[in-house]
């Protein structure tokens, strides 16, 4: 069954019970308090008899011998059937029908004058004692019916509201499952497109959210293996065509052969190594082999390694003063690794001969690195995704001109697993910051 349906079913079922309820409630409430009425007109006519009939009795002194006629002025002598006994059981009137005996009363009425007991009347009262007349009856007969018509229009029309209500809430269901589907089965350009405000709208929202974010995955996805096919075909190509052209006699297997074919295996091993962090990151196994390191020495020794890499990079290192404490607990080998990967992206990005600007500072709370390159910078567009996976914000660019896209995921991911962050500022055509925080441990001040 479809939701729409149980739905419908449910709040008309609920709605009906609570139609049927009300209306039985105010039915029974309706019968006590016309019960209630009817039983203070009988009352009414029973004192009404007495009251006469004592008046009857103090005007003549006694019981007379014959019934006064019903003229009206006496209530109690009126259309009803009525025997008086005195108080010795003696009958002495009678007034109404002749078949009436006081075997089988319907009431039986002491009177009293002056407090004394002086009589007894039974009486059988114009039309039925605990029942109703027929007009009374058709009354209330007539009330039954407009409640149970208003009841089942009632019914009716919440059945209605019920069944347009869970319409309303099942067609954005039915659109999110069926945009559900269409995205297992493979279509990632689907959307639920859901404009509500309410919690549906929400949801409908979060799956769109979640719908954009598959597809740039699986694009980026796409790209990475392409990317990564081509980085590996070309240093492989070209260790191929050495060693081909070693075996061939064409080239000599001399040490100018041999350093291009390292460079290119290098080149290799660095790509797999760099896989394999983020992997291992991923799964949560990376271990940290802290220790006790001068960040200052650790940042030297970094931008030495660029700078014997590529001598054409013009690196400006601004370090605090001798005196001031840059010890830390961090792993020295992955700490310089994002150093140097903050280095490299830099000078990428950088034009020939503009220097990149390396600014340690060190605070009794917190260290801080920022990296500033004075290139063509990050357009706002590329900003928020420079350190996704495999991301490059041109995407012309290759591994010998622009990485393969994870220097940053590295860079931030190894802040991280310090406690740490990176974080980026760029301005399109002035150049873009990196800042790499740390919070600062020593052997003596560790984390609880």
């Amino acid at each position: 069954m479809r939701i729409a349906s149980r739905l419908a079913l449910s709040f008309g079922m609920l709605s009906v019970l609570s139609v049927m309820l009300l209306g039985g409630l105010v039915n029974f409430l309706l019968d006590r308090r016309f019960t209630d009425y009817l039983g203070r007109g009988q009352q009414q006519r029973r004192s009404a008899i007495a009251d006469d009939l004592a008046a009857l009795y103090r005007e003549n002194g006694g019981w007379p011998t014959q019934p006064p006629r019903p003229d009206g002025r006496r209530r109690g002598m009126g259309p009803d059937d009525v025997i008086v006994v005195d108080d010795t059981g003696k009958e002495v009137m009678r007034a109404g029908r002749p078949d009436f005996h006081r075997g089988r009363p319907e009431v039986t009425i002491p009177i009293q004058v002056s407090g004394r007991r002086v009589g007894t009347a039974y009486a059988r009262l114009a039309g039925p004692m605990w029942g109703m007349s027929p007009a009374e009856a058709d009354f209330r007969r007539q009330i039954n019916d407009s409640i149970l018509r208003a009841g089942l229009s009632s019914a009716l029309l919440v059945v209605l509201a019920c069944w347009l209500v869970a319409r309303s809430l099942a067609r954005p269901l039915g659109r999110l499952a069926r945009s559900a589907e269409v995205l297992g089965s493979g279509d990632l350009t689907v959307r639920a497109n859901l404009k509500g405000r309410d919690e549906i709208g929400q949801l409908g929202r979060a799956f769109d959210a979640m719908a954009e974010r598959l597809q740039e995955a699986e694009v980026l996805r796409r790209q990475f293996t392409a990317d990564i096919a081509h980085e590996l075909r070309t240093p492989l190509s070209a260790v191929r065509g050495y060693l081909e052209g070693m075996q061939d006699g064409v080239l000599a297997p001399d040490e100018e052969t041999l350093e291009a074919c390292h460079r290119e295996t290098m080149r290799l091993v660095d790509l797999v190594q760099d896989l394999q962090t983020l992997a291992t990151s991923d799964a949560g196994g990376m271990k940290l082999a802290l220790e006790e390191v001068d960040l200052r020495e650790a940042v030297q020794q970094a931008v030495k390694a660029i700078s014997s890499a590529s001598p054409e990079a013009k690196v400006e290192l601004v370090l605090p003063a001798e005196e001031v404490d840059c010890s830390a607990l961090v792993d020295d080998e992955l700490f310089q690794r994002a150093v140097r990967n903050l280095l490299v992206n830099a000078c990428k990005y950088s034009p020939a001969g503009a220097p990149v600007t390396v600014r340690l500072t060190c605070h009794p709370g917190e260290l801080s690195l920022q990296v500033r390159d004075r290139g063509v910078g990050i357009s706002p567009e590329d900003l928020p995704r420079i350190f996704d996976r495999f991301y490059r914000a041109d995407p012309s660019r290759t591994r010998s001109t622009g990485g393969s896209g994870l220097g940053l995921t590295l860079a931030r991911s190894i802040a991280k697993l310090h406690g740490g962050d990176l974080r980026a500022a760029s301005e399109p055509g002035k150049g873009s910051l990196f800042t790499l925080t740390l919070p600062r441990r020593t052997a003596s001040r560790q984390p609880e």
